[in-house]
Parts: C-alpha cells; structure tokens; sequence
C-alpha cells in the first residue's frame, strides 16, 4: 500500500521513489505538516542542463502540501511553470548573498531540502548558511547522504572534513542548542531547528535500556525486537565512550550497502542491515528495527523482494493513472532491469494518453533502436522533429536513423546541426566525426573526436573513436599511444588491442600486429573476426 506521498512520487515520475526509497520517511517526517502554508525550499530542479526538464519533485511537493509555497533552486536556468505556488529561481547552493535574498524574499522556510549537487563541501557549506535561517521547529533534509564515502563527490572512509556525514555525526555526538532532533535513515538525514519540533514517529513497541548497558546487552536486546519495533537509550549523554561509539558507528553504517561500492573490505557491523533509523531527541536515542538493505540507484538490485514490491506497485498505479512523467521513470527503470516487455507496454500507454514530450520521444526512439525496429524509429523521429527541430538530442537520434539507413550526406547535415546546438554533447560529437569520415573528410573527422577526447578525457570509448579515426586517416602513428593508454588502464579490452593491431599493420610493424590482434583473441576467444585477421597476418 502506497502512502500518499508515494503515491505522488510516482505520479509526477522523480526518483525519490523507486531509484531510492525516500518518500516513506519523507511521508513519517513532514505528514503532520500537510495541511499548513508550509515554505518549502528544494535544491536542485533535475533536468540538468536542460531548461524545460526536472521540477518531478517540485509538483509532488506542490500536491502534498494543498496551502504550501515551493520553491527550488537550481544552478542551471530552467524554463517551466508548475503553478502559481511554485518559484523556481536560478543559483547556487553555496553562494551566500544569493540564498540571502532568496530567505528574505521566500522565507523564512519551514522545510529545506538539499537534493542539489551532492559534493560534500557544497552539503557542509549549505547547511551552515541555511539551518540557521530555519522557521522555529524547521526541518533541514539532506538527501543521498552516500555520496560522503564516494571519492568523485568529495567522499572518504574516514569521513575528512569537509564531509555530509561526519559532520551530521559530530553534530548527534554534542547535539548543539539549535538542534532538536536528528534523524538518520538509509541515505539521508533530518535535522530539526529547536522550536517544539514533532517527536520520531515510532509505530512499534519501545524497549528502554540505560546508557550503562553494555554493548552485547544492547545488541541483544535489539536483536530481540520485532521488525518496526524501537529500543530506547536514556541518558545518552551520560553513556560511556563505548557505547557512544558504537552508536555513532551505527550513524555511518546505516549507508553500509554505498560503503561497499568504494570500500568492499571496510568492516561493518552486523547491525546496520537491521538498522531502519535513527534518532536522537534530547538525551534519549532510539533506535529503529527494520530492513535496511534497500539498494539506491548506485547500486540497484532489482531482484531485491522490496525493490520488485515496489515497481510492481508503481506499475499498478501508473497504468491506471496514465501520468506522462511517471510512465517514462519506470518505463526507464524497468529498461533498466531488463524488463523490456514492461517498459514497452509503459511507453505504449504514455503514447495512449498523447505523450509529447522530449523525454518521451527520446525514450521511445531509444527502445525502438534497441529492437532494431528502425521503421518505427524513423516514424517517431517525424514527429518529433515536427515539434522539436531544433531539438540536439532528437537531431542526434535522426542523425543514427540516417546512418542506419545509409544516408551519410543527410546524417552528416542533421548531425551537424545537433553538434552546434549542443557543442557539450560528446556521444553526438563522435556521431559527427564517424559520418564525417564516412563521407571521406578525415581531418575533419578527426578534429571532431579529439575535441570529445578533450572534453571526456577519462572516456576509453572516445579515445578508442579518435584511434580508429586516425588510423583511418592515415595517422596510425599518433593512434598506437592512445590505444597503449587505454590498454594500460584497462587490459582487459579486447577492442582497444584490435585497434592497435590494426595500426601496427598501418604502420608495417608485423610482429607487433600480430602481437596485439593475439591479445585481442585471448581476451576474447569466441571472436571469429579477430581469427580471421590474426590468420590474414600471420600468411602475410
């Protein structure tokens, strides 16, 4: 049974449920508010660069609470009206004089929440400058607490500053005056300002332990709860060292399945998997049994039992309620989990219900290229540059229609136009450069892919684009590094050591020819192509 928060998420199509499991929190944590003029602040629109997408989460916002003033804020521009009660205002989460005006002239809130960029220094910053600006008994949200242990987001195991976690951690550990209650769950956290804030909502039996338990008294204790059920530490601060330790150890590990993604070896314990939430009111901590093995969408396992509950649940509601935006999030879920039979029949309902939207063509086409139906490919590629023409995503996939179809002076004119509308778009810029070859302009060609190489430097696949291009050119001599640098960081790829051997044949160099296409037939043994080319040179 969806709650009714849930029951929006999956309406307006935002990944607070189903990629993650946000929304039942958010429902226990904010559902005493739903009938108040709330100001609510959201970091971060979605869509990202793009001015007419994201704003899922704004809508359900907007929906749940019928007499609240949203708002959201988003360092790109965005270009949407989502009614009369919702503000989208464009800027950063760390610039000080922006979030400044921004309380002056929509605030102060009552809920915040940080959905923006995720990097720790930006999670840090933002709450320094906005908790303090809180409503009396405000709520600060921070979402995808994972991101502390994800070296890319500025995240470590040891929690350095600046860090999400370690910072929330030290602030449970000393719960200063202007905090009245943290609560912790699976990849988030909530922190309420000090102004008679709700208490935890506890739906299982309380068991109440002193803080002179020891350690093994309280895991037996906890373990002989029911699932949903609650145990009480009172007089947390008077507990000792051990046990505080543990407790804050509990704080960090209740994200032990995002832990594992970056630090495989790092020691856990047992608890955190049984660990639902967590809070700290006052001088008592309770701690919550439950599941806690739910998968974020770092690491979604669909063949998790809650994680298949729940598609099935958004399934049911979605094709009764045929929301665009709902129907194209599972849609791209289910493609995901390798339903492509559910993610079809998704598609075909938002199509039944007049779907219109980019989104919506650029997921259709992409099934129907999937299936090879290029047929139906090309007809949803009409209508949709009917309606978007200057739209550089279609024009990339009407481009590959083209190519497809051997119309390599129409890909190359399409796709051109898609490279100048979207100059960042790297997957249409190598799309470019390989018609561009195809059509004999192989300088050109080349300057195209360098220019992607340049702008995803860690991206083996452009690199192996640009080597093929070159040696295409009549350049082989300036691909074999760039393949060594592949191969070196990833041995492993066969397609990389084909490429070489093609350009130490370019190059006259047998031996070494023969030497990469055999590395290439080790990694990939079934490949009756490098067979034949290994034969070809060996016979000379």
């Amino acid at each position: 049974m969806l709650d009714a928060l849930t029951r929006l998420a999956v309406i307006h199509g935002t990944d607070k449920f189903g990629y993650h499991d946000y929304t039942p929190n958010y429902h226990a944590l904010l559902g005493h508010l739903r009938d108040r003029p709330v100001r609510l602040l959201e970091i971060g629109v979605g869509g990202y660069q793009d001015a007419d997408r994201g704003g899922e989460s704004l809508e359900m916002w907007r929906d749940y609470f019928a007499r609240g003033q949203i708002t959201g804020i988003d360092i790109r521009e965005k270009e949407m009206d989502l009614g009369a009660r919702v503000a989208i205002e464009q800027g950063s989460q760390v610039d000080a004089a922006f979030l400044a005006g921004l309380v002056r002239a929509r605030g102060p809130f009552d809920v915040i929440i940080d959905d923006g960029s995720h990097r720790n220094e930006h999670v840090v910053m933002s709450f320094e400058m906005l908790f303090p600006t809180l409503a009396p008994g405000g709520i600060h949200v921070i979402e995808d607490m994972q991101t502390a242990f994800f070296p890319r987001f500025g995240g470590s195991l040891d929690l350095r500053p600046p860090n999400s976690v370690g910072h929330v951690r030290d602030l449970f550990r000393r719960m200063p005056d202007d905090i009245a209650r943290i609560s912790r769950f699976h990849n988030m956290v909530a922190l309420f300002k000090a102004g008679q804030p709700a208490p935890p909502a506890l739906a299982g039996a309380v068991t109440s332990i002193g803080a002179d338990t020891p350690i093994d008294g309280l895991i037996d204790r906890f373990t002989a709860l029911g699932q949903g059920d609650v145990l009480e530490i009172t007089g947390f601060d008077a507990a000792g060292a051990e046990l505080q330790t543990f407790v804050e150890r509990l704080f960090v590990e209740i994200d032990h399945r995002e832990i594992a993604i970056h630090f495989p070896e790092a020691p856990i314990t047992p608890l955190a998997e049984r660990l639902m939430a967590l809070h700290r009111q006052g001088d008592r901590v309770f701690l919550v049994k439950g599941d806690n093995t739910y998968p974020s969408n770092f690491a979604l396992a669909f063949d998790h039992p809650r994680v298949r509950a729940n598609l099935a649940a958004m399934k049911d509601l979605l094709m009764r309620e045929g929301r665009e935006r709902g129907l194209l999030q599972l849609a791209d879920l289910m493609s995901r989990a390798g339903d492509d039979d559910t993610a079809d029949l998704l598609l075909a309902r938002a199509m039944e219900i007049g779907a219109s939207s980019r989104s919506f063509f650029n997921a259709a086409i992409r099934r129907r290229r999937l299936k090879q139906d290029w047929q139906g490919a090309r007809a949803l590629l009409d209508r949709a540059i009917a309606l978007y023409p200057d739209d550089p995503r279609i024009l990339g996939q009407l481009g590959g229609a083209m190519i497809k179809a051997g119309d390599w002076s129409g890909a190359l004119d399409v796709l051109g136009k898609a490279v100048e509308r979207a100059p960042h778009d790297v997957l249409t810029r190598i799309q470019y450069a390989n018609a561009l070859a195809r059509v004999d302009r192989p300088d050109e060609a080349i300057a195209q892919a360098r220019k992607a190489v340049e702008m995803a430097p860690d991206h083996d696949g452009h690199k192996m684009q640009l080597a093929r291009l070159l040696i295409i050119g009549g350049k082989a001599g300036e691909a074999v590094p760039i393949l060594r640098e592949v191969l070196e960081r990833a041995p492993d790829n066969a397609v990389a050591a084909r490429h070489l051997s093609r350009a130490y044949e370019a190059l006259g160099q047998r031996d070494q020819a023969i030497e990469a296409v055999e590395r290439a037939l080790a990694l990939a043994p079934e490949n009756a192509e490098y067979r034949r080319w290994r034969e070809r040179l060996i016979r000379g």
